[in-house]
Parts: C-alpha cells; sequence; structure tokens
C-alpha cells in the first residue's frame, strides 16, 4: 500500500512540475517573482526563440531547448519538450533558445553557456548567431554566397552586414562586374591600345614596333642604300647617293654623255648615250651633214641617171670630188666593161704631195685606151671636172 501511494505521488508528482513550468513560462503580468526589479516581464519581445524554430528543429516530435531559470546559481537548465509546448510556453520566453546535446550537431551546448550556432536556412532570431559563413537574412540562416555574387572569378566571403568579393586581377566593383579599362593611361605611344582583362595590347602605327609601340623600326637595318648613306625615317628610309651613283637605292650608276669629237662627229645631233642629244654644228655652203659629217652637196656621179649607167656596184667606184687637193681625194666615174673600166676620173696623190704617183685627170675608153693629164694645181684639177661635167654623152 505504501509502494502504491509512493508511486501514485510520484506519477502526481511529474505533470505537475512540467504544469509548473509551463505556467511560469506563460504568465503575463509582471510581478517580482516573475521580472526583474525593472519590470521586464518574462515572455516580453527580448532575446527569445521563435515559434519558427520549434517547428523546424522538432524533427521527433521534441525540442531541446536551453531554459532561462532566472536563478542566481542555476541560471539554466536543458528541457526537452513538444514543439507544441515550446511554441506556447518558451517562443516568447526571454533568454530560451533553441540547443542540442548531440555533440554533431552545430546546436550542441549541453552545459547552456552559448556555445552552439543555427545551421543554414534555419530560422533565425536574436538568441542564437548562424553558424560561421551564414548571415541572418529575413528571417534565415543563409549562405549569402550561395548564389555566386561575385563575378569573373572573383571570391565571396561572408562578412556582418552581407558578402565581400576579392577580384581577380584586372576586374572591379562591388560584385566584380567591372573590367578594369587598362587603356585608360593611354600606354600606346605610336598605335591603339586594345584593352584585355588585366593587361592590354598594342596595334602599332606603322613604322613603329615595342610592347607600347614606343620603337620607331629602324628601316636601314637591312642596308638598302647600294652605294649610298641610309637616312631613317618614319615607316621608310632615303639614301643619300654617292659621287656617280643615282636612282632610290643609289643602285644606278650616273651616265656620263659622249662627245661629239668621241664620236667623230662634225654636224648634226647624235645620241649622247645618255637618253639625250648632242648637237654637233652644221656644214657650210655646197655641203651637207651625211651621218654627222658634212659631204659636198655637188653631183655625185654625173653618169648617174643615164641610160645603161645604173648605180655604181663593185667594182665600180663612184667617189664624190671634194673640191680640194689632199690625201685620198678622189673623183671616179668609172664603169665595168668587157676589158676592165670605163669612164673619167681624177685622182690625187694619196699624200697630196706631187710624187712618183702623179695628181691625173684622165678618161678610160671601151676599148680600155686611158688618155690622162697631169695636174698641178688645184686649177687644174677643178677644170678637168669641169670638162668631163660637160660630156654629157661620155658616159656610156
Amino acid at each position: 500500500m505504501r509502494y502504491l501511494a509512493g508511486s501514485l505521488l510520484h506519477a502526481l508528482t511529474i505533470p505537475a512540475l512540467s504544469t509548473l513550468l509551463l505556467a511560469g513560462c506563460t504568465s503575463a503580468g509582471p510581478s517580482a517573482a516573475d521580472g526583474d526589479e525593472n519590470g521586464d516581464a518574462v515572455g516580453g519581445d527580448h532575446d527569445a526563440l521563435t515559434p519558427e524554430q520549434c517547428t523546424y528543429f522538432d524533427p521527433g516530435g521534441t525540442v531541446q531547448i536551453c531554459h532561462h531559470t532566472g536563478s542566481a546559481t542555476k541560471p539554466y537548465t536543458i528541457l526537452r519538450i513538444s514543439d507544441q509546448a515550446c511554441f506556447n510556453a518558451h517562443s516568447a520566453h526571454d533568454g530560451d533558445y533553441i540547443t542540442s546535446t548531440d555533440p554533431s550537431s552545430p546546436l550542441y551546448d549541453p552545459t547552456c553557456n552559448g556555445q552552439g550556432c543555427l545551421p543554414a536556412n534555419a530560422p533565425c532570431d536574436a538568441t542564437l548567431p548562424c553558424c560561421d559563413g551564414l548571415l541572418c537574412q529575413n528571417g534565415t540562416c543563409s549562405d549569402p554566397c550561395a548564389s555566386a555574387p561575385c563575378q569573373n572569378g572573383g571570391a565571396c566571403a561572408t562578412t556582418k552586414s552581407g558578402y565581400t568579393c576579392t577580384c581577380a586581377p584586372g576586374f572591379s566593383g562591388t560584385n566584380c562586374e567591372t573590367n578594369i579599362d587598362d587603356c585608360a593611361a593611354s600606354p600606346c605611344v605610336h598605335g591603339t591600345c586594345n584593352d584585355e582583362v588585366d593587361g592590354y595590347t598594342c596595334t602599332c602605327a606603322p613604322g613603329f614596333s615595342g610592347t607600347n609601340c614606343e620603337t620607331n623600326i629602324d628601316d636601314c637595318a637591312s642596308g638598302p642604300c647600294v652605294h649610298g648613306a641610309c637616312n631613317d625615317e618614319v615607316n621608310g628610309y632615303t639614301c643619300t647617293c654617292a659621287p656617280g651613283w643615282t636612282g632610290t637605292t643609289c643602285e644606278t650608276a650616273v651616265c656620263v654623255p659622249t662627245t661629239c669629237d668621241a664620236q667623230g662627229a662634225t654636224c648634226g645631233s647624235i645620241a649622247d648615250g645618255c637618253d639625250g642629244t648632242l648637237d654637233c654644228g652644221s656644214c657650210g655652203s655646197g655641203f651637207t651633214c651625211q651621218s654627222g659629217t658634212c659631204q659636198p652637196t655637188g653631183p655625185a656621179c654625173p653618169c648617174d641617171g643615164m641610160p645603161g649607167w645604173g648605180p655604181p656596184a663593185p667594182p665600180v667606184q663612184c667617189i664624190n670630188y671634194s673640191g680640194l687637193m689632199g690625201p685620198g681625194s678622189i673623183y671616179y666615174y668609172l664603169k665595168s666593161n668587157a676589158n676592165g673600166h670605163e669612164g673619167p676620173f681624177v685622182e690625187f696623190a694619196v699624200n697630196g704631195q706631187f710624187g712618183p704617183e702623179p695628181d691625173q685627170c684622165g678618161y678610160v675608153s671601151v676599148a680600155n685606151t686611158l688618155t690622162t693629164m697631169p695636174l698641178t694645181s688645184q686649177a687644174q684639177a677643178d677644170l678637168c671636172v669641169q670638162s668631163f661635167l660637160s660630156f654629157a654623152g661620155s658616159c656610156p
């Protein structure tokens, strides 16, 4: 009977204790027993767990909380209660917060000294902080870096107020969204700057090279001036030719024109050998210029044009009488016949002096008979020539 009474007393004591705790956590009015001396009521809107936490952390139908007892010797005690009791009695109790006695849980706090933290996606309030790397946003512990806000390879890190981005080289901005303009300083001296990521390239103007197009290319490096000095310019060169040379690269010898004397010319125009002409003068009266020399204009072969004579051909000779006695001055009118040659002739000694081969004027007949007369003066020679010229019918 005593055992039954003791058991019954024990059975009645536990529900009564729970009811007492429940009643203590749901007291509405402030009193010296329920609050502090400043009148802060138990269950006020202070650091307290939320109904959402009661619901979120009850996978087995019960919730573990650190209950604030208000005792100076033991300020907290761990309670395992239903989510409904958590919701009704403790969600507004100042100082109560979710905990766990499971060492693997981020809420692990077996002594209620505030060492736990709220995991990702858990409802958050001021009772416990979110775990490292998480931030209380819109009532939920979440990772502000989960959405990868940092662009272009930036590294995201959580802060108390949100997150920060450590940008990869070449980018800037809150979310590393801006490609830094590496061409802003105009690094290309003689060219166009092309902005890239964390750098730039230069498209150089013709004639320049180098990372920043700072170098004038040496167009004389290949030695283009064959016979002269090279002058480097921008995207080109000029040559100062040595004497006697010309051309873009001094490759052509300067042409030296010939002279009339060097060509034996005494009249007319002749080529100078440099794509030009030379004026070698003109002939006097009674002479014409033929192939650069003056020749008599007086009759060339008086028998030309007469029937039967025809143009002279070897051994026929028809050499114009020069009108002057001198070496080689011969005036022939000769034509071949069966016996040799026939026709008038005037012959001067080769050396121009009267000697063993006398100057003479004569006529060769058809029968090859020779009639001659000596010439001792220029007047005799001219008279002989004139006499032949009067023999219009003597030319066979």
